[in-house]
């Protein structure tokens, strides 16, 4: 769960730094990095839950079953 998190924190943290620092390189930039990063990001975010989802699901069940 750290390892994740952290992957996650690091994409966020270049995700701002790049839509911080474009505006000093061209106005025009910004708006193009700022979009693309935000749906990269969502993108990656959605493709994780949906691939650990099903290992929650399954975790779940088996503590419900061995606790029963």
């Amino acid at each position: 769960m750290i390892k994740k998190t952290e992957e996650v924190g690091i994409i966020t943290g270049l995700t701002v730094m790049l839509i911080i620092l474009a505006p000093m390189l061209n106005p025009f930039i910004t708006f193009g990095l700022g979009v693309a990063a935000m749906i990269l990001f969502l993108v990656i975010h959605f493709a994780r839950l949906k691939k650990n989802y099903p290992d929650i699901v399954e975790t779940e069940r088996k503590e419900q079953s061995s606790g029963q």
